[in-house]
């Protein structure tokens, strides 16, 4: 299995356990389509966590979700919890699970 259908099962998994959302891989791929279109909620103008990562707020079939995406492979990494819903938050989210 490959890095980027690993990263499309961890979202799927991580959206379940987080929001108890059920996605297929065709939700995984409406979403990421959001995003590449720039159809996300706005942060600003900044969103960029590391070189090939950035976090978006997302609206999808009526809720809200913050999401990982990864642009190098053109797929989410993951779905972070509710309450980490900023720049900073992430930031911080990283450092306390490491």
């Amino acid at each position: 299995m490959n890095k980027t259908k690993t990263q499309v099962r961890h979202s799927i998994k991580r959206a379940e356990e987080r929001y108890g959302s059920k996605f297929s891989e065709n939700d995984i791929y409406l979403i990421c389509k959001k995003i590449r279109k720039n159809d996300i909620l706005s942060l600003g103008n900044y969103s960029r966590i590391t070189n090939t990562r950035s976090f978006h707020i997302v609206e999808y079939l009526g809720k809200i979700y913050n999401v990982v995406y990864d642009r190098e492979r053109q797929t989410l990494s993951t779905f972070l919890p509710k309450e980490v819903d900023s720049l900073e938050k992430i930031l911080t989210h990283q450092s306390e699970i490491q």
